[in-house]
């Protein structure tokens, strides 16, 4: 077992483990889910699965990815209902919402650019009605997610100048 390495890996602020030992990681993988109740993913002894990334990868997909009903139920009503606030960043919302279909997809569920575009026009502000209706009015041939995006972070920085413009008036 000279080359042997075990891992843990801590979901909550994305740390691994690496040990040679063990005995030590045993130790180790006790306190610490006895300290934070973590959750096992399982573990495996095995020299050819105890290899990065794909082993933690693996181990990882098994627990945060599985192709249950409830875990499609829940992504699902998260992407389909996913709301901006006003005050929230554009970038981080439409990172949200392409990491939540990516989660689907993951996951086998179907999901278009069309539903990604829909969920994220769907789940802006009301103060972006004026953008959405504007859009509304394209050809469905014409309008993709690489059209939108531009045009959400074009009208968010309008929206800066002009807030910007009224502060120093």
């Amino acid at each position: 077992m000279g080359d042997v390495k075990f891992f843990i890996v801590v979901d909550v602020d994305d740390r691994i483990l690496v040990c040679n030992n063990k005995d030590k990681f045993l130790q180790v993988k006790e306190q610490l889910f006895r300290k934070f109740k973590m959750k096992d993913v399982g573990i495996s002894w095995e020299p050819t699965l105890c290899t990065i990334p794909t082993s933690v990868w693996e181990a990882l997909c098994r627990v945060h990815e599985a192709k249950t009903i409830g875990n499609k139920f829940f992504l699902r009503r998260r992407f389909f209902t996913i709301k901006m606030k006003e005050e929230d960043d554009m970038l981080v919302h439409i990172n949200t919402v392409k990491a939540l279909a990516d989660q689907l997809r993951s996951i086998e569920v179907n999901i278009t650019d069309e539903h990604v575009y829909m969920v994220l026009l769907m789940s802006l502000p009301p103060s972006f009605d004026n953008l959405i209706t504007s859009l509304e009015s394209m050809s469905i041939k014409d309008v993709d997610l690489q059209f939108i995006v531009p045009r959400l972070f074009h009208e968010v920085s309008k929206r800066k100048e002009c807030d910007s413009s009224e502060t120093i008036a």
